[in-house]
């Protein structure tokens, strides 16, 4: 059990954290949102198939391609119905108004009552309800208290004894918060500010709950900071593990300390612990509620499907996008376009010439061209008027630019665009998205961070998710290269399971794709594996070649890792087969983790081999760097100490200057293993700029002649 949080008397110093998991238990026995999802689909005339093959649930329509749906966002399909004005709101609500108070709810309505706090998730009124049960009424604040001031207070308002609903509450639909645009925006500052407050030195228990909402995770992080305790119910080892990489810098206590095997015994243990816990403080929860709580037999009542008004089919065609694979949406828009023009839906004209003028843009059409040619005048871009078009035109422009991967112009085009938009008083965070890019392939990698950590924060709270995810992505890429490696496992995170989930699902691969780089680099290619499954598996239903060409290098790096640490029983085949048909920055790529693996199986000149094509044929500037570096490790395992001490030392100040802290400290290493006499001060340069996550090997701890692994990778 460990130890207990008190008496009675300090069941007031409790913050409880309810999650939808909490409202699942009997009596009260409320879908999740996943089966809200569900019912929303066959409400729009899908239909589920399970086909047995480990992959998702399969759903099929009569008129469009059908999709997969192992990690569906119900909120982006939320978002979806609600950008196509198709009511549902008051389906969801009465689904989850439903229902008793169960045990959780009791132990929560105890706590309110004693002065303790509660703040949830859940829109249902379970807990308000037992509260009226034990003679006590509640408060309620939420976030969209202006809204409903009759029935929600504003969060600034918040104190002890009060119930705090970020989601808004089912009593009142104008409050509801469920779709991937409001989920995404983080708290006001000033009530985040406030409710950090409630949070200090409370002991803050959660259940139900998984932490992944964005909106909340900066609250969160404060809050755990703050409080004297953090003890988390969860019965999921893998969702322990994500929850402890998403809050790197707090403690938790996770109950029932040990684990069972099974999904059902583990749920049964959790909820056991947590009625443990309640009556060590003095709440004790009556028999037969305690067992319905332990009851794993029964499960939320399955819903029908939801009635709801026949959409267009570019609303069709939307979801298909949101959740398929890439051609598969092109299909879907054309059959919209037919059965709309058809069954003259007007209503969907609007959204047919957006998709219509996207795909113009990205896929070469005449607005890319013109796009072009206005990114090369910018003058005449400043004068564009009204503002609004300006502006649209500037981002797309990026977009575009982007897309032709001409670094120096992208980084002359965003540089422009944040000055422009900056002196006018309206910057965009957009810009620094764009130039961050820039900054990284032209070796600014400080510069590049700096962009990219702005340009998150900016559009965590737009209604732009695909841009939020490349930030999140950028930020991790940018955090290999600096040797933090902790930082990209969390960017790595918040793409798989919080923000990326409101993206097209392919942002999801690209953040396992950047935990298993992550992972990689901090020792651990087992697991670096394991998220490669993921991505692997999303790439290749999408019949993507270059992303699958990227998990086949992190592949490589995995078994460079595993041969250093003597872990490699068959080292890959490194012949020529492995390269066939790759260009461009794949290659370059591919070529330099070759050239890494073939260092440490002593085959130099096939390494050398490797590394001089980077030189001749580079695809971005980066790649002749890293391409330098093993040229210069192959000098020194070869004796040339002189020689490779010049090249370690080029690439130590030219490292420093561009911020590449993990390649500063190879180059530091190589200089020390070379005796050279700048290493000592190279050396505590780098220490002092690296993490103590990033683990380097110090030069006493390798030997002069043996290969290290060098962690070739363009990313």
């Amino acid at each position: 059990m460990g130890a207990a949080i008190g008496k009675e008397s300090e069941v007031k110093d409790w913050l409880l954290f309810l999650g939808a998991g909490a409202s699942v238990a009997g009596p009260t026995r409320l879908p999740v949102f996943d089966a809200l999802a569900a019912a929303v689909l066959r409400g729009l005339g899908w239909t589920p198939h399970e086909p047995g093959d480990g992959k998702g649930r399969l759903w099929t329509h009569p008129s469009y391609p059908s999709f997969r749906t192992p990690a569906l966002a119900p909120e982006v399909l939320f978002g979806t119905l609600r950008l196509f004005g198709i009511e549902f709101a008051d389906q969801v609500a009465t689904a989850l108004t439903a229902g008793a108070p169960n045990a959780v709810h009791r132990v929560a309505a105890e706590v309110l009552a004693r002065g303790g706090t509660v703040w949830t998730t859940n829109i249902d009124s379970a807990v308000e309800m037992a509260c009226l049960g034990r003679g006590t009424e509640v408060k309620v604040a939420g976030r969209a208290a202006d809204r409903a001031p009759r029935r929600l207070q504003p969060l600034r308002d918040a104190g002890p004894g009060c119930l705090v609903k970020f989601h808004g509450t089912s009593e009142a639909l104008e409050t509801l918060a469920f779709t991937d645009r409001e989920l995404i925006a983080p708290l006001a500052d000033e009530d985040a500010r406030h409710l950090f407050g409630l949070g200090r030195g409370k002991t803050v228990v959660l259940y139900g709950y998984a932490g992944a909402d964005p909106d909340l995770y900066g609250l969160l992080d404060e809050v755990f900071a703050r409080a004297s305790r953090v003890i988390w119910f969860e019965p999921s080892q893998q969702r322990r593990e994500e929850i402890k990489r998403a809050f790197p810098n707090s403690h938790f206590e996770f109950r029932p300390a040990t684990m069972p095997r099974k999904d059902a015994t583990a749920r049964e243990a959790t909820g056991r612990a947590f009625l443990e816990l309640a009556e060590e403080a003095g709440v004790a929860v009556e028999s037969p509620l305690a067992a319905e709580l332990l009851d794993q037999t029964k499960g939320p009542p399955a819903l029908r499907p939801f009635a709801l008004a026949k959409p267009p089919g570019v609303t069709q065609a939307r979801i298909v996008e949101r959740f398929g694979f890439p051609g598969d949406d092109r299909v879907a828009l054309q059959t919209a376009r037919r059965l709309d023009f058809r069954n003259r839906r007007l209503d969907s004209l609007p959204a047919h010439l957006r998709w219509m003028r996207n795909n113009s843009i990205y896929d070469g059409g005449a607005l890319a061209a013109a796009l072009k040619w206005l990114a090369n005048r910018p003058w005449l871009l400043g004068r564009l008027r009204p503002l609004k078009l300006r502006d649209y035109v500037i981002t797309r422009a990026c977009g575009v630019l982007l897309q032709k991967g001409d670094w120096r112009e992208l980084e002359l085009f965003a540089g422009w665009a944040v000055r422009t938009r900056s002196d006018n008083g309206d910057a965009n965070p957009s810009d620094l998205y764009y130039r961050a890019h820039a900054h990284r392939y032209t070796l600014q990698i400080s510069a590049a961070a700096r962009d990219a950590q702005e340009a998150q924060a900016g559009l965590s709270s737009s209604s732009d998710p695909e841009r939020h995810a490349g930030a999140v992505l950028e930020v991790g890429s940018m955090a290999i290269y600096r040797g933090r490696f902790e930082e990209a496992l969390r960017a790595g995170f918040e793409l798989r399971y919080r923000t990326g989930r409101f993206a097209i699902r392919r942002w999801q691969a690209w953040g396992a794709w950047l935990e298993a780089v992550a992972l990689c680099h901090l020792g651990e290619p087992g697991r670096a594996r394991e998220a490669l499954t993921a991505a692997r598996e999303r790439f290749e239903g999408e019949r993507r070649d270059g992303p699958l060409q990227d998990v086949r290098t992190v592949e490589l790096l995995a078994d460079r890792v595993a041969l250093a640490q003597g872990d490699l029983d068959h080292p890959p085949d490194l012949g020529d087969e492995d390269m066939r048909g790759l260009q461009g920055r794949y290659r370059n790529d591919r070529c330099l983790v070759t050239a890494d693996l073939a260092i440490g199986l002593g085959r130099y000149r096939l390494a050398r081999e490797r590394l001089e094509e980077v030189v001749r044929q580079p695809a971005v500037p980066m790649a002749p760097v890293w391409a330098q570096l093993g040229l210069s490790e192959l000098d020194r395992l070869e004796g040339e100490e002189e020689r490779a001490a010049e090249s370690f030392g080029d690439l130590a100040d030219r490292a420093g200057k561009g911020g590449m802290r993990w390649l500063q400290a190879q180059a530091a290493i190589g200089l020390s293993l070379c005796r050279d006499r700048r290493a000592a001060a190279v050396w505590e340069e780098t220490r002092r700029e690296l993490p103590d996550s990033a683990a380097v090997d110090s030069p006493e701890e390798l030997a002069c002649g043996e290969p290290r692994v060098l962690w070739m990778l363009l990313t």
